[in-house]
């Protein structure tokens, strides 16, 4: 049984809708070295991820991520995360641009994010230990290529590939970071049902 406890709850309606994870690592010196999207536009999934080897290449990927998504949200959109990391991302992504229009476009994004995480603290109550998006989403029927995988096992599996750099540990990362991207979406899609 799920409680609900404020019916009122409303997102905006919009043809595009961005769903955004991000991995990384660092408390001082971030390093945000994977970013998955999933961009559902006129009932079609585009997904996409950002890989980057080392530090060197980030400002050439994220430009490459800023430009896809300028191209995708040509219109009105909502970019949807769980949580604060996400936001801290785009703040340190537009610390880390040189150009004024990025800049203004990661603010539009910034405007137009939306973090699903407060409505299910404080509207919507799952008969789970915890609001972590697993929990939420385990409980609404999605699967997970690595069943009990945590964001901790992330950077445990970053630091196996940056040793032996096998690309078994750079592909288990995507699918785990697209598949954030799709629980995500999943428990959105439950909140828009209602």
């Amino acid at each position: 049984t799920v409680y609900i406890w404020n019916s009122n709850i409303e997102f905006k309606n919009v043809c595009t809708k961005i769903y955004l994870d991000v991995e990384g690592y660092g408390d001082d010196i971030k390093f945000y070295y994977l970013i998955g999207i999933v961009i559902e536009k006129e009932a079609n999934l585009i997904k996409k991820s950002y890989w980057i080897s080392f530090k060197e290449e980030s400002k050439d990927i994220y430009k490459v991520l800023l430009n896809d998504l300028e191209l995708l949200c040509s219109e009105e959109f909502i970019l949807f995360h769980y949580g604060s990391y996400e936001i801290e991302f785009l703040k340190y992504l537009s610390n880390n641009v040189e150009m004024i229009e990025e800049k203004t476009f990661i603010q539009k994004l910034i405007l137009n994010s939306v973090d699903a995480l407060p409505f299910l603290l404080y509207n919507i109550y799952f008969p789970t230990f915890s609001n972590d998006l697993k929990s939420i989403s385990n409980h609404l029927g999605f699967t997970w290529t690595s069943k009990n995988a945590s964001g901790l096992d992330t950077i445990a599996w970053r630091k196996c590939w940056e040793r032996e750099q096998d690309t078994e540990w750079k592909n288990k990362l995507i699918t785990y970071n697209v598949e954030d991207c799709l629980t995500l979406k999943h428990v959105v899609d439950f909140i828009y049902s209602i």
